[in-house]
């Protein structure tokens, strides 16, 4: 019998290795990824071979019962493969250099034993429009994913650099408005009073009254074949999702870690787009105040699930709620908003 091992611990290699049904044992790669200069295509090609190949060596004398996938993932733009980045902010500018314009993305796989080495690669257009700036609080997001993987002084996995970005530009907008107004005298109470009735100018109008409508949570995420049940509400200053992310409240806050079970009754798998549908989460809690769920790249948050629910199983995910330490968590009313119609969960 075959023992297949993927040679590495991207979670998403592992999830769609499982998606398609194959029994297998994940064991990482150690080889040195630093290879001579060449064409993108012979770049991944390369690379994925020595992570495969590095892994095979472990069981070559011992069993050749062995076939050992490896792949590697890298992105060109202009003419050059983008390099790893250094920090948060460097994974920000990389991925904001690709706004408005079409990059490629390379994958290589290479499928080894000790009687055969096969490599092959796919090559996939990938065109990046001009973002939101809560689309941009994404990216960060996941900027923090890339330097996880790539920098070997951070020791915790992956963590939020979105807190980060947003202090400094915070600086960076009071600097502008100290140089713009001699006068700053003006205090924001008065500058909300002056706007009327509008929170802010560049708020997004909510959905009036006549739009809301009370539904269950399944059918507000448009996947009604689904049983999503709540799973009650716990606190906490900093979500670990495995060993490979970690996402902090910051100073004064805490997570609001609603959970939640993805149950499928049918007979067929369904496959799952949370990411895709572009619902808006949101929760008013005891306080009165109404707050909008962390927009992350964790592989089981429910605004961002990726994935199939097999028939008759269930998945576990959780919706992160930035709030003031202190904030009672008990009596959640909770609301998702799509295409400007908010529907009203029975929880």
């Amino acid at each position: 019998m075959k023992h297949l091992i993927l040679a590495s611990g991207s979670p998403r290699r592992r999830e769609l290795m499982s998606q398609v049904g194959l029994d297998f044992t994940v064991v990482t790669s150690d080889a040195d990824e630093n290879i001579k200069e060449m064409e993108p295509e012979d770049y991944v090609r390369e690379l994925s071979s020595v992570k495969a190949q590095s892994v095979l060596e472990q069981y070559a004398d011992k069993d050749d019962s062995v076939i050992v996938i490896g792949a590697d993932t890298i992105v060109y733009h202009k003419g050059e493969i983008l390099t790893k980045p250094k920090d948060e902010e460097d994974a920000f500018r990389i991925l904001k250099s690709l706004e408005g314009q079409i990059h490629q993305v390379y994958t290589g796989v290479t499928i080894c034993s000790t009687h055969k080495n096969v490599s092959f690669y796919e090559k996939t257009d990938v065109w990046v429009y001009d973002m939101t700036d809560e689309e941009q609080g994404l990216i960060a997001n996941y900027s923090a994913y890339v330097v996880a993987k790539h920098n070997i002084y951070q020791q915790d996995g992956m963590t939020n650099a979105t807190e980060k970005r947003g202090d400094m530009e915070d600086a960076d907008d009071t600097e502008k408005v100290d140089e713009a107004s001699p006068d700053n005298s003006l205090s924001q109470d008065n500058k909300t009073s002056e706007a009327g009735n509008d929170k802010s100018s560049n708020s997004q109008k909510e959905p009036s009254a006549t739009q809301e409508k009370k539904v269950s949570l399944a059918e507000a995420t448009g996947y009604g074949s689904l049983e999503i049940t709540y799973d009650g509400v716990n606190e906490s200053d900093v979500y670990n999702e495995g060993s490979y992310y970690s996402i902090t409240a910051g100073s004064g806050n805490t997570f609001a870690v609603m959970k939640f079970t993805l149950k499928n009754p049918t007979d067929e798998d369904i496959n799952v787009d949370m990411f895709g549908n572009a619902r808006t989460y949101k929760a008013t809690f005891p306080d009165g105040k109404e707050y909008t769920a962390e927009g992350t790249f964790l592989t089981y948050s429910l605004n961002t699930f990726q994935g199939t629910v097999k028939a008759h199983d269930a998945v576990d995910v959780v919706l992160l709620f930035k709030i003031p330490q202190g904030t009672a968590c008990d009596n959640i009313k909770m609301s998702v908003i799509k295409d400007n119609e908010k529907s009203l969960i029975e929880l």
